[in-house]
């Protein structure tokens, strides 16, 4: 940040609901004016806020937003689950012929 300045802002980045604000010009002058000096060091915060501006209506972000992480979240559960495969006959084979060789080696070695 400019002259080692901390930034006003938690995370150091600037919320959606204020630079939806900004755009809206909903702010008071002080809070305005911090906001356009952060925007003036941080490129993320700038650049969010020139793809907000070419939006029509900023308000949608919100849900936007919210199915992007509902897609994704759901895309990942599907993966999730398709993890392993393989049908319930496969593992239920695999057990008995665990079972089987566990019960053959303890026959074997009672002798």
């Amino acid at each position: 940040m400019r002259n080692n300045q901390q930034s006003y802002y938690p995370g150091g980045h600037l919320s959606r609901e204020q630079l939806v604000r900004y755009l809206a010009n909903q702010l008071a002058a002080s809070e305005e004016l911090k906001i356009r000096n952060h925007l003036l060091d941080c490129r993320l915060c700038k650049e969010a806020l020139e793809g907000m501006e070419t939006m029509e209506n900023p308000l949608h972000l919100s849900r936007i937003t919210r199915r992007l992480h509902s897609r994704a979240f759901h895309k990942f559960l599907k993966k999730k689950n398709n993890f392993f495969p393989i049908s319930p006959a496969i593992y239920l084979a695999v057990i008995m012929v665990l079972g089987i060789i566990v019960l053959f080696s303890l026959w074997f070695f009672r002798r």
